[in-house]
């Protein structure tokens, strides 16, 4: 055992928590046995990939730190935490969902697309865990990734069914799945972060999925929630092991593929709800993702799609919300919270009009300005502490000449 290993007990607040989160959903599943089919078939799956990604995590710990799949502390750059840990999460977690989806249900199209188109992207995740990947082959692969969905008939299906209307559902579905997937592997810069907004918008999408009658959304979106909600107890400080670029975009892409798998209104024309649901679920990894390429554009600091890939600085939500002087449990509970109050509007809209439609919309939107008043203030804050440490610096030589 390693110096890490011993000074990091199994037994931690998180793996204990993990622990009742199982015996949770291991309740939830028996008794739901007399419930409606539907409700049962789903728990199972969740329970299965719960237990799967339990039982599968520890032996990943130990095989990452046998071959040297680790993140390595330099508190210099945004790796601050304290020991050299695991980034093999998403082998666990995407084990683990493969487990309980197919244990019982791999007949239906949809599920099997999910996760065929999954794979890839899991894979070189997987890969530039051990070895960094090129930009470029990354890119790549999810666009493939992405028209394996399109070929299942997995994509965005809102405008007139014209041939500019195909044409840029095709180019809405493709910027989508890939941005959604950097998104998250984006915010993945906090012990529990993208495992906490994975849980709670995947479990929007299966509360979505039984109100709606849609079996392979709510099967998927099960596994997924559950997976995350037990790779949060290893995850949660002080964390045993990282997602890694194979987990977080793991979570990104499935949560990219659940918001095509869905289908929010009976009428084509509802063109709205239909655009806004699965935004609604989302609205932390676009936001962020969208505040942050912008910033990053306009002070030169990315120019092409690579660059975009590559980028990773101190600039995101979380970041900014901890300059404000909030602490690391503090910022991570913060943005589940603003993610989770949001996505809850989702259930009124596949049943609201067009005007309550864009009423919710002008509700989103503006919470977002007051974040980003609250992200300059922390900037301003940040500025001003920089300011004054430079000026006692210059006090200090001064008196020691």
């Amino acid at each position: 055992m390693s110096e890490e290993d011993s000074r990091l007990p199994f037994f931690t607040g998180g793996t204990i928590g993990g622990t009742g989160c199982l015996v949770l959903f291991a309740l939830a599943a028996l008794i739901t046995r007399f419930a409606w089919t539907g409700l049962r078939h789903v728990t199972l799956v969740a329970f299965v990939t719960a237990a799967a990604v339990f039982v599968l995590t520890p032996p990943v710990i130990q095989l990452g730190r046998r071959l040297g799949a680790l993140d390595i502390p330099d508190p210099g750059s945004r790796k601050i935490h304290e020991y050299s840990v695991p980034r093999w999460g998403g082998i666990a977690l995407y084990a683990g969902i493969l487990i309980g989806v197919l244990s019982g249900y791999h007949s239906i199209f949809e599920v099997r697309i999910v996760l065929l188109a999954t794979a890839p992207v899991f894979l070189v995740g997987v890969i530039d865990d051990y070895v960094s990947v090129r930009a470029g082959l990354r890119f790549l692969v999810q666009l493939a990734a992405t028209f394996i969905l399109i070929a299942g008939g997995i994509r965005v299906t809102f405008l007139p069914p014209t041939w500019w209307g195909h044409a840029l559902e095709l180019g809405i579905t493709v910027l989508w799945v890939v941005g959604i997937t950097n998104a998250v592997n984006f915010l993945d810069g906090m012990n529990g972060l993208v495992s906490g907004l994975g849980a709670g918008s995947a479990f929007a999408f299966t509360a979505l999925a039984l109100m709606l009658n849609q079996p392979a959304l709510a099967y998927c979106s099960a596994a997924l929630g559950a997976a995350c909600v037990i790779f949060l107890g290893y995850n949660t400080r002080p964390g045993r092991i990282f997602l890694g670029d194979s987990g977080s975009t793991t979570i990104g892409f499935m949560l990219a593929a659940l918001g095509l798998l869905g289908t929010w209104s009976e009428s084509r024309g509802q063109n709205i709800t239909s655009f806004l649901v699965p935004v609604v679920i989302l609205n932390v990894a676009i936001y962020d993702m969208i505040f942050t390429t912008v910033a990053r554009i306009a002070d030169g600091r990315v120019r092409t799609v690579r660059q975009w890939i590559n980028y990773t600085g101190r600039d995101h939500i979380h970041h900014r919300f901890n300059m404000l002087g909030w602490s690391h449990t503090q910022t991570v509970l913060v943005v589940w919270l603003l993610n989770f109050s949001i996505a809850l509007d989702a259930l009124g809209l596949i049943h609201s009009t067009l005007l309550e439609s864009l009423v919710i919309a002008l509700q989103v939107v503006l919470l977002y300005v007051f974040v980003a008043m609250l992200e300059h203030a922390a900037l301003k804050r940040r500025g001003a502490e920089s300011e004054s440490e430079s000026e006692s610096e210059s006090e200090s030589e001064s008196e020691s000449e």
